[in-house]
């Protein structure tokens, strides 16, 4: 994703938003394999790694960061608890 640099116009937190949509848009490949396990794993993976990036960035002051690392933190659980529920259907969800 090509790096967006804010101008008077357009402020950091609205590039950065223009960012996520457009990746939002991007589909996972079609000859994706992936095992429910271990889609359970890696999202595990991802939440735990955010957290630690989340107790970095709150240490460092960064408290808007740490925010956003908490956000995408809780959207990993979210991943988590609909593959608990919804287990045949969680690869549609992707």
């Amino acid at each position: 994703m090509p790096f967006v640099r804010p101008t008077p116009s357009k402020p950091v937190a609205t590039a950065a938003i223009e960012d996520l949509q457009i990746g939002a848009d991007i589909a996972p490949p079609a000859n994706t394999s992936e095992t429910p396990r271990f889609r359970k794993d890696r999202i595990a993976y991802i939440a735990d790694l955010i957290s630690e990036l989340e107790m970095l960035s709150h240490t460092a002051g960064c408290t808007t960061l740490a925010g956003i690392l908490r956000l995408a933190q809780a959207e990993a659980y979210e991943q988590l608890a609909v593959d608990r529920l919804m287990p045949d259907q969680s690869a549609a969800r992707r």
